[in-house]
């Protein structure tokens, strides 16, 4: 978590100078090389390099949610936003669950092989992860032009603004804001959504330690758990948010916040 920190951040910084395009790619193929690294993870070293590359790779959100902004206007924009939440836990339905069926799967082919529960859904993702570049490469557009391109060099203390917490809750790299007002309300925001991470990320960490521990169980169900989880989140962010009048967001987010 900490390298994706530091890679999505620099990766956006890339992507205003280089194109989306590319820097999505570059994000895409550094993860199909931790899952690589995952497959043949015989041994504690070689799946901490894999985890080490994984999170230095894991910028592909950020420049997601670039496209997003290049390609829709200001009134499109949360509706769009609001797609990309409900991919997001379309995802998290599936993904669980193909993990913990190729986990099952291998060991019950493979009962003698004390690693096959991890190889076989590391593969799994590896095939997923090359699919996923190929489709980029043919399919995506870049979506900022060269002549929207942020040309000024990056300086140390733009650098030093992006990585460091304390500067970056002060949003001390955007230079286009000139409204002290918005900018309050940037930070804000930023504070908001870093203290629900840290809750969200704490729940989806521990929570797998927490059913296995009180109810023992096993990987499907745990899969089946993070099915109906997706699922709920699939239908309020698909199916609610980008129904959301323009004005009334922040009424929206503090009502859910409040259930």
């Amino acid at each position: 978590s900490l390298l994706q920190f530091f890679s999505s951040t620099l990766c956006g910084i890339a992507s205003d100078r280089y194109g989306r395009k590319s820097v999505l790619l570059l994000s895409m193929i550094g993860i199909s090389l931790s899952y690589a690294l995952w497959c043949v993870s015989f041994n504690l070293t070689i799946f901490m390099l894999a985890r080490v590359v994984s999170g230095l790779s894991k910028a592909n959100v950020a420049i997601i949610l670039a496209i997003v902004s290049d390609t829709t206007t200001e009134k499109e924009r949360n509706r769009a936003m609001a797609w990309i939440g409900a991919a997001f836990s379309l995802g998290f339905i599936f993904g669980p669950l193909l993990g913990a069926f190729c986990s099952q799967l291998a060991i019950i082919y493979w009962p003698a092989s004390s690693v096959s529960f991890f190889i076989l859904p590391a593969c799994v993702s590896l095939v997923l992860s090359l699919i996923n570049i190929g489709f980029i490469s043919k399919f995506c557009p870049e979506t900022l032009p060269i002549s929207k391109r942020n040309e000024t060099k990056t300086s140390i203390t733009d650098v030093y603004n992006a990585i460091f917490p304390w500067r970056l809750f002060k949003f001390s790299t955007i230079h286009n804001i000139k409204s002290k007002h918005d900018v309050t309300i940037l930070r804000r925001l930023g504070i908001a959504s870093f203290l629900y991470m840290i809750v969200f990320a704490g729940l989806e960490f521990t929570i797998t330690f927490l059913v296995y521990n009180r109810f023992n169980w096993n990987s499907m169900q745990q899969g089946k758990m993070f099915f109906v989880m997706g699922l709920c989140m699939a239908v309020v962010q698909g199916g609610y948010v980008r129904r959301i009048p323009d004005g009334k967001e922040i009424t929206a987010a503090m009502t859910v916040s409040y259930l």
